[in-house]
């Protein structure tokens, strides 16, 4: 914390999907990651990041977003594919998939947030090869569910 202080950079501490926190992070719910920020009074330093394909199944995510506000920075938007071959890198377009990112999505405006939404596009069999649609697609999408 105190290398980012001084360099006046804020850390994004992002919770992830249980099956992959192991090896990837510390966090996989977004209550816990709210804690480990608030027990260290590390605000001015760090924020969190909300993933809706890394929480898509934490039952208790719209009271966690409600309690995590002030510490938002910034929200990523993935979703799920249910024929998927690959968890990373085989997913759905946003709002095309079994993730309920309206829901989510409403859940963290009505918490206040504000700031960058980021639309996560893994996908190494389909929009990886096809960029042009891809953001075509992306554009169309996050128009319908915004």
């Amino acid at each position: 914390m105190p290398e980012a202080r001084a360099a006046g950079v804020r850390l994004g501490l992002e919770p992830l999907d249980p099956t992959v926190c192991g090896f990837r992070s510390v966090n996989s719910t977004l209550s816990a990651a709210f804690d480990f920020v608030d027990e260290r009074d590390a605000d001015d330093a760090t924020g969190l990041v909300l993933n809706t394909y890394a929480l898509r199944w934490d039952l208790n995510l719209p009271r966690d977003i409600r309690r995590a506000a002030p510490c938002l920075r910034h929200f990523c938007v993935s979703d799920w594919l249910a024929e998927s071959t690959d968890f990373r890198l085989d997913r759905r377009m946003p709002d095309g998939g079994l993730i309920n990112i309206r829901a989510i999505r409403r859940a963290v405006e009505d918490a206040g947030f504000r700031g960058p939404v980021e639309i996560e596009m893994f996908s190494d069999r389909h929009w990886w090869n096809a960029p042009d649609e891809a953001v075509s697609e992306i554009v169309q999408r996050t128009s319908e569910f915004a």
